[in-house]
């Protein structure tokens, strides 16, 4: 038995040293066992695993006693293969894989210091003579499968059971996420698992409305255009009353949002570089404000908020051009020219003129028996 262990121990050694591979347990296998069954063999072999290989290849060659020492059990030829078969059968080596495929378990959504748990993790296999069976972590290795996690440039890496879910600790900023694939040893046959989406430790804070005052006073305006959670370009109208009392006066603006327990919070909002005066002014005016996080992480640290950048465009109620009532026009069409002489202010020179109107243009021939037509004459279009 010593002499057992001592090849199983050192077939083990070798393979897991060259790689791991069914290939290196193979050669290793040879070189101490020649004419071992590779049909056997997988990738990644456990010490446990290689030790009963060993021992159904030592009694098929008759190069096994029947004697337990370690259990004290005594077994014939036919019972030891049998009980070893067995044992072969619990540490899964399942030639007869057909597919399979996660099958949920564990949550893929995780927020910046959560520990992944994979105990839960399952996959449903099928296997060739259409059965089907459940698997959850603790039952992978001894059924042939191996999780592992996938970084950079597609290498894998084995993970244990938990996974500390910060930058430190994956090596790669949390916005990649978790990529990890299941893979079955022997076929190598891979299944990846739903990416674990991690998001920051925060919470977004909701803006509600703009307020503006006059610098070193306490009392805020409202405005009394609607506010657009939605959309960081507002507008600002302002009573007459209110805005005069902003014209020509360095104003600043504050933006209420709503955090915690439905708690209200005004935040000043800050001019940007390109933004100019921060005066009142009569006529509409545009300004470009911002949030500073630090007034954020004063509320809680863990504030954070959609838009920090803002455009506010301020007018003033009286600036706000009610439309017209809309007129109804007659059109009014030429029906007749006449002419009349320039120096006839009573028209009694008058007479019509023949010709034909059409497209606005109106042509016509000079009566030559007219004098005054050639040198002096006014047309006279009456509408109707």
């Amino acid at each position: 038995m010593t002499r057992l262990f001592d090849i199983a121990f050192a077939i083990h050694d070798e393979g897991s040293k060259a790689g791991g591979k069914m290939s290196d347990f193979k050669a290793a296998f040879d070189k101490y066992l020649p004419g071992i069954d590779g049909a056997l063999l997988r990738d990644n072999m456990p010490e446990d695993e290689v030790v009963n290989i060993t021992k159904l290849h030592l009694i098929k060659s008759n190069k096994y006693h029947q004697v337990d020492t370690v259990t004290g059990a005594t077994y014939t030829g036919r019972g030891t293969i049998n009980a070893i078969f067995n044992a072969l059968q619990k540490t899964g080596k399942d030639i007869t894989l057909k597919k399979f495929i996660i099958d949920g378990g564990i949550k893929y959504d995780y927020v910046d210091g959560d520990t992944l748990d994979l105990t839960n993790l399952k996959i449903k296999v099928e296997l060739k003579d259409g059965s089907t069976k459940q698997l959850l972590y603790d039952d992978f290795e001894k059924n042939g499968f191996s999780i592992m996690k996938i970084e950079n440039k597609g290498k894998k890496v084995p993970i244990g059971r938990t996974l500390k879910l910060t930058e430190s600790a994956l090596g790669h900023p949390i916005s990649h996420g978790v990529h990890l694939v299941v893979i079955h040893n022997k076929t190598n046959t891979e299944r990846q698992v739903p990416i674990i989406r991690i998001n920051p430790d925060i919470i977004t804070v909701t803006p509600k409305k703009i307020v503006v005052r006059k610098q070193g006073t306490q009392d805020w305006l409202s405005s009394t255009t609607e506010f657009n959670p939605k959309s960081f370009v507002q507008k600002i109208s302002l009573s007459k009353e209110d805005k005069e009392k902003l014209i020509d006066n360095p104003i600043e603006f504050g933006l209420i949002v709503q955090g915690l327990n439905n708690e209200e919070h005004t935040i000043l909002l800050k001019p940007e570089l390109s933004q100019g005066d921060m005066n009142g002014s009569k006529e509409e005016k545009e300004y470009s404000l911002k949030v500073d996080e630090n007034d954020l992480k004063k509320l809680n640290d863990k504030y954070d908020i959609q838009f920090k950048y803002w455009r506010l465009n301020v007018i003033g109620e009286e600036s706000i051009v009610q439309p017209e009532e809309p007129q109804t026009v007659k059109k009014l069409k030429p029906f007749m020219i006449f002419m009349k002489a320039a120096d006839d202010p009573e028209g009694k020179t008058k007479i019509p003129l023949v010709g034909k109107f059409d497209n606005k243009v109106f042509e016509f021939v000079l009566p030559q028996h007219v004098e005054w037509a050639k040198d002096s004459m006014e047309r006279i279009l009456p509408l109707k």
